[in-house]
């Protein structure tokens, strides 16, 4: 039986999101590429290919005399894009985030795929997703390309565990000569769908000069690419149309629930420019020293296109927030360094030395918190930030061939090691526009954390008889991951409950609710009630120990009370258990039980409250859960002084935007008690027609005269 049980009240610095804002993806959207047909690409699936260490699956090559014969290579993807099974999600020119994609892995796992240039690693691992984690295709010109393999599947010690959906090796040259290039692209794009139709340019220039004088040879590309993009998303808007519009279009989604087409959004106007340099000297006959550095910078603005208009034939937004969602500007500079010594022995001994630095200088991207009347957005909003992320590689290998190059064994070996860190936080602004980098310096959500990975291998490749050969080898990795999120390791599982709670719901309890006190002198925006229990005497307070210390150095935790008697106890559940109590004398409340996937709760909160300030000027926000499962009350209270009866006839609009969101981050409408009778008609949204088909089935089975509850359910 438990026997120790400890209640503290945290405020949090800020709810962390982790991660950046995504930009609108284009999952619903047809193919915006013409369908032209091409000459074949030539593959092969010799492994001799492969330089060392060898690798012993099925590998796919094309060098660059396929790419100039059979490819239009705008950019590095384009090169690669047509290899056998794998996909380059490249939705327009002067994407930052076409990720690879593999027949074991989709477009969700970045990091389950590896790619390289002159093993430096080009993968954004900081991310396992379709944003944020694509490759850094842009640090390698076109150009300078001598030949692209592909290693399918995880067979080879020396690459890492998450190469499970294949490593892409970019191998480039040195020139040996004087040589330069200038090249000048212009690329026309139609498109048309819904009631967005139009033509869009794209102008590459790029030009590379490289030279060897003696044993010092460089190679120096530039490359400026400005393009506008078709829409990468369709702003929608469920069921609905807009009150006193015109302009949807009645549309449903790919699960067959009701999402009106209401406008374009995603249209990129984007700048990018690279810059890349390398140098090598011969230091003798078989050992080569290598620099580069890669400079790329990146300006973008997302607008969106409204189909909406009033009465008169005024284009609007009709109030849809995701105008606002589709809707930023971004700037970026990221800077990459790498250093190699490499040797070329032709004999029984090679090796090599690589250090890699990739750094984001700077990363801001300001948008709107929502839209108002017309065509026009919030003053307010949010800047999400990146400078500071960033990551660093070590590498060492070796192989030794006994018997020379010939021979038929081949013993290789490395060490690695990485550093990475992601720094993400996003600042309220006044004005998303004007505002100082910082905003107003309060944290609306903060991602951040840091990895750090060893590891150790050994292969040994023997080719025992003509045509056949058996590669035996192993890797170990160890790492560890700095936390800087509440962690369950921390607790050692001992938490019992962890409750969090909005400032406002704190205010209303302190008001309405008698007997109730604030247990912190300083007033903070978010609260945790966390209870720790366990059976063995002294391991509840190391656990609370262990969480206090870990929130406070990490920055997370601002301040903090531990109930010292049971009645102190009580009093700090007090304020918990009376947050919806506590709201009935403050008037009319659109309540919401929903819930999200932990990793989305703060993310949620920052979204929907947007929203709702947006569609709702005014509403107050009392937003408190169950953090265990992702369960949040989040009620919106009609504003101070306002009207109860104007609150209430506008609940199901400002529900439908919460419950919008909720569904848009694979979330439920009905997280703890259940759809009863005011949400049957609302779920029909967000369910399918075989999902509903199949409740109404067991419906009819177990209750065919609905005597159970015969208005709730379907």
């Amino acid at each position: 039986m438990r026997q120790h049980l400890l209640v503290t009240l945290v405020a949090l610095a800020a709810l962390g999101a982790g991660g950046a804002r995504a930009a609108p993806t284009d999952d619903a959207l047809p193919d915006p590429q013409s369908a032209t047909a091409l000459p074949g690409v030539s593959v092969t699936g010799a492994n001799d290919a492969i330089e060392s260490p060898a690798f012993p699956g099925t590998t796919a090559t094309i060098d660059a005399s396929d790419i100039d014969a059979t490819v239009n290579a705008v950019d590095v993807e384009d090169a690669v894009k047509y290899l056998p099974s794998l996909f380059v999600r490249k939705r327009n020119y002067g994407d930052t985030q076409p990720v690879l994609a593999t027949r074991t892995t989709g477009l969700g796992a970045s990091a389950r795929s590896l790619v390289y240039a002159d093993d430096i690693l080009l993968s954004a691992l900081i991310a396992n997703n379709n944003t944020i984690g694509a490759p850094r295709w842009g640090l390698v010109a076109p150009e300078e390309i001598q030949r692209v393999d592909f290693l399918y599947g995880p067979f080879s010690a020396a690459w890492p565990g998450n190469s499970v959906g294949g490593v892409l090796l970019i191998t480039t040259r040195m020139p040996d000569k004087l040589e330069w290039t200038l090249k000048q692209t212009e690329a026309l794009q139609t498109f048309g769908y819904y009631d967005t139709y139009g033509s869009y340019l794209t102008s590459n220039s790029a030009g590379t000069i490289g030279d060897k004088v003696g044993r010092l040879s460089f190679f120096l590309a530039v490359n400026r690419e400005e393009s506008f993009s078709q829409p990468l998303a369709f702003v929608t808007n469920g069921g609905a149309f807009a009150a006193g519009t015109s302009g949807t279009i009645p549309a449903l989604t790919k699960t067959g629930t009701a999402g009106n087409v209401v406008g374009a959004g995603g249209l990129l106007h984007s700048i990018m420019d690279n810059y890349k340099l390398k140098l090598a000297v011969d230091l003798n006959d078989w050992l080569k020293a290598s620099y580069t550095i890669g400079y790329w910078d990146n300006t973008t603005f997302s607008t969106v296109q409204s189909y909406l208009t009033t009465g008169n034939g005024t284009p609007t937004f009709g109030g849809v927030s995701g105008f606002a969602n589709n809707t930023y500007n971004l700037g970026e500079q990221h800077l990459m360094h790498a250093l190699s010594l490499k040797t070329d022995t032709g004999g029984n001994w090679d090796w090599e030395l690589i250090a890699t630095r990739y750094d984001y200088l700077q990363s801001l991207q300001r948008s709107p918190a929502g839209v108002t009347t017309g065509t026009n957005y919030t003053t307010n909003g949010l800047i999400a930030r990146m400078d500071g992320t960033g990551w660093m590689t070590q590498d060492v290998k070796a192989i030794w061939r006994p018997t020379g190059l010939e021979g038929p064994h081949e013993l290789s070996a490395g060490f690695h090691h990485d550093q990475y860190k992601l720094e993400n936080p996003t600042w309220n602004a006044p004005s998303w526009l004007t505002s100082p980098d910082n905003g107003n310096n309060t944290v609306s959500t903060y991602g951040r954390g840091k990895t750090e990975t060893w590891a150790l291998w050994l292969q040994e490749a023997w080719s025992f008889a003509p045509g056949w050969k058996l590669t035996i080898g192993g890797r170990g990795e160890t790492g560890v991951m700095e936390g800087h999120e509440l962690r369950v390791q921390i607790t050692g599982g001992a938490v019992e409950a962890f409750e969090l709670m909005g400032r406002m719901g704190v205010d209303f309890a302190l008001k309405n609710v008698a007997g109730t006190r604030d247990p912190l002198t300083e007033i903070h925006p978010w609260y945790v009630l966390a209870e720790f229990s366990s059976g063995e005497p002294g391991s509840a307070e190391a656990s609370m120990e262990r969480f206090l210390a870990s929130g406070l150095e990490d920055g997370l935790i601002r301040d903090a009370v531990v109930a010292q008697t049971d009645a102190q106890a009580k009093a700090l559940w007090a304020i918990r258990e009376n947050q919806s109590p506590a709201q009935k004398p403050e008037g009319a409340t659109w309540k919401h039980d929903v819930s999200v996937p932990v990793s989305q709760v703060a993310a949620f909160l920052d979204k929907a409250t947007a929203a709702m300030q947006a569609f709702a000027p005014g509403a107050r926000i009392a937003a408190f859960g169950h953090m265990g499962d992702g369960n949040i009350h989040y009620d919106v209270l009609r504003p101070d002084g306002g009207s109860d009866t104007e609150h209430a006839a506008r609940r199901d609009a400002g529900s439908r935007i919460v419950h919008d969101i909720v569904a848009s981050m694979g979330g439920s409408i009905s997280a703890e008690h259940g759809l009863g009778s005011m949400k049957t008609e609302e779920a029909r949204r967000y369910k399918s027609a075989v999902e509903i088909e199949a409740l109404t089935a067991i419906r009819r089975a177990l209750d065919p005269k609905r005597i159970m509850n015969p208005r709730v359910l379907f």
